[in-house]
């Protein structure tokens, strides 16, 4: 993790039981099941550590955020030939849904 994204800045991160889904929070994500975790993880990392604003521009907050999640997922299933080809796919899709109103 450290050497592809950099240094995590906080000594501690705490995923919490509780809420309706998932939700990141500075240092802790909030879940109701165990699906999300590597998701909301990783908006944490990148809305706290490169400061994107996902209220003005969603595709970097959701974009940097699934492109970490796949790919991390992908090494963790030992699956990293497939992983180039779906992200690239999915982070164009991403921006045009995202920035179809500024065309």
């Amino acid at each position: 993790m450290k050497k592809t994204f950099g240094a995590y800045p906080y000594k501690q991160y705490s995923f919490i039981t509780g809420g309706d889904g998932g939700m990141e929070y500075p240092m802790a994500t909030l879940l109701a099941s165990p699906g999300a975790w590597l998701h909301e993880w990783f908006h944490s990392w990148y809305q706290g550590v490169i400061a994107t604003n996902e209220s003005m521009y969603p595709w970097m907050d959701e974009g940097f955020t699934t492109y970490a999640e796949q790919r991390t997922d992908a090494w963790l299933k030992g699956d990293t030939a497939s992983f180039p080809k779906k992200i690239v796919i999915f982070l164009i899709l991403v921006w045009c849904v995202a920035d179809w109103k500024n065309l």
